[in-house]
């Protein structure tokens, strides 16, 4: 295995480890651990985003990209005005290191929960939340997200 695969490896099994815990801490615990991020966002205000995100179930259970979420995600950005066009998801996206990343444990749990995420965000009445924006220009405050 060449430098740069186990390199992309250590990446994919970091990431993995923080989706894990995205996913098991509480709104209130990881809102403390991002505050600094947010410094013009009260704590109150960032646990509650984090309920919805959670809720919603927006962060994945791994690493990897489902097609459905990169579609969603280029279509709000060019709708959004921040992209002319998309890629296709076959150029932009590659799996394969992610894949082997995750057990069979994993990838089952992975079906699981995406169907229990489109039908969490059907049972809100939504595919969008609004997320906090802080783009450095003066244009603050919250963007739609598909």
């Amino acid at each position: 295995m060449n430098r740069t695969l186990r390199a992309s490896l250590r990446a994919v099994r970091a990431v993995q480890r923080t989706l894990k815990w995205v996913n098991a801490a509480s709104p209130a615990r990881f809102a403390e651990a991002i505050a600094a991020y947010f410094p013009g966002i009260d704590k109150s205000t960032l646990n509650c985003c984090l309920a919805r995100y959670k809720m919603l179930a927006i962060w994945g259970q791994d690493c990897r990209t489902p097609e459905t979420g990169y579609e969603r995600l280029v279509r709000s950005l060019v709708s959004g005005g921040f992209v002319p066009s998309g890629v296709p998801f076959g150029i932009a996206v590659d799996n394969r290191i992610a894949n082997e990343s995750c057990t069979p444990t994993l990838r089952r749990r992975y079906v699981e929960v995406n169907a229990f995420r489109t039908s969490q965000a059907h049972a809100a009445g939504t595919d969008i939340c609004a997320i906090p924006w802080r783009n450095g220009h003066g244009d603050d405050g919250y963007r739609s997200v598909m």
